[in-house]
């Protein structure tokens, strides 16, 4: 071992009892925040919610479906977007912590959007009033204008 020698009295490893506790032990804090963050960051947009199972590393979550109601939620905050999300899903993530800082990588995912022309219309209609807004904030000439090509 590098901790002793023949010529000398073995030396103490500073790390032999984290070396030989049960890797959840050694990682108990960090098993805890990856948990947490998981639930908290991916939790209601994944359907039926995140079962996160920590006892073994690398941690891999498979075969997802996403929570279309949710993330629709999500896109449409600002108002209805052209599109609807009608299926997702992600095909793993897999989490690797180490010491420095923790690896996280997600797969296959797949969005099945459908058009919807109502919602594109909607849309269009929100991003004209976005740009009258602009113009009429001193972004250019007032609309009238713009449409006569000019004063």
């Amino acid at each position: 071992s590098c901790f002793s020698s023949p010529n000398r009295p073995p030396l103490i490893d500073p790390l032999a009892r984290v070396r030989t506790a049960p890797r959840r032990l050694r990682f108990g804090g960090m098993e805890t925040a990856l948990k947490r963050f998981l639930q908290s960051a991916l939790g209601e947009y994944v359907s039926g919610g995140l079962r996160v199972d920590t006892s073994k590393f690398p941690l891999t979550l498979s075969n997802l479906k996403l929570n279309e109601r949710k993330i629709q939620e999500e896109m449409d905050e600002e108002g209805p977007v052209p599109f609807e999300l009608s299926h997702g899903s992600i095909g793993s993530i897999t989490v690797n912590p180490g010491w420095t800082g923790v690896d996280i990588r997600l797969t296959d995912i797949a969005l099945t959007l459908s058009f919807s022309a109502t919602r594109a219309l909607q849309w269009a209609m929100r991003s004209g009033d976005a740009q009258e807004d602009v113009h009429a904030e001193g972004g250019g000439p007032p609309a009238s204008e713009r449409r006569r090509g000019g004063p």
